[in-house]
C-alpha cells in the first residue's frame, strides 16, 4: 500500500485550485470580450487556449514553490502546526487577492483601451492623481 503524505496532498490541492481559478478567469475574460462579429478558426482557438492553459499550469506551480519549500523543511509541519498553517494560509490569501486584483485591473484596462496590461501601464503611475481622476470620471 502506498503512503499518502498529507503535505503532498496539500500542495497538489493548492496547485489544482490555483490552476482551475486561472482557467476560469481565462474563460470569463474570453466570454466577456468575445465579439460576435469575429470569426475564429477552431484550430487557432484551441491552440491559443492550449497555450493559455499551459501558462496557467506553470503559474499555479510557480505560486506554490514557496509552499513546496516550506513543506520540504522537516521541522516545519504545515498540517499539524497552527502557526505554520496560518503563515501558509496568509501567503495563499495574499497571493490570491493580488491575482484577483491583477485580473480585474487587466479586464478594466482591456475594456477601456482594448489592450491587455503590459509594461506601458506604468506610465499611468507618473501622475497618479490625474490617472485616478480619469478612472473616477469614466
Amino acid at each position: 500500500m502506498f503512503y499518502k503524505s498529507r503535505r503532498i496532498q496539500f500542495l497538489f490541492k493548492s496547485i489544482i485550485v490555483y490552476f482551475l481559478l486561472l482557467v476560469l478567469l481565462r474563460i470569463i475574460f474570453f466570454s466577456i470580450f468575445n465579439s460576435e462579429s469575429e470569426t475564429y478558426i477552431l484550430g487557432n482557438l484551441f491552440k491559443a487556449l492550449f497555450i493559455g492553459i499551459r501558462f496557467d499550469l506553470r503559474l499555479a506551480v510557480l505560486v506554490n514553490i514557496p509552499l513546496m519549500i516550506f513543506c520540504a523543511i522537516p521541522i516545519v509541519n504545515v498540517i499539524h502546526s497552527i502557526w505554520m498553517r496560518r503563515i501558509s494560509d496568509l501567503y495563499i490569501y495574499l497571493f490570491t487577492g493580488m491575482l484577483l486584483l491583477f485580473y480585474s485591473l487587466d479586464m478594466g484596462h482591456y475594456s477601456y483601451l482594448g489592450r491587455r496590461v503590459d509594461i506601458s501601464v506604468l506610465r499611468f503611475l507618473e501622475n497618479p492623481q490625474i490617472s485616478a481622476q480619469m478612472v473616477w470620471e469614466s
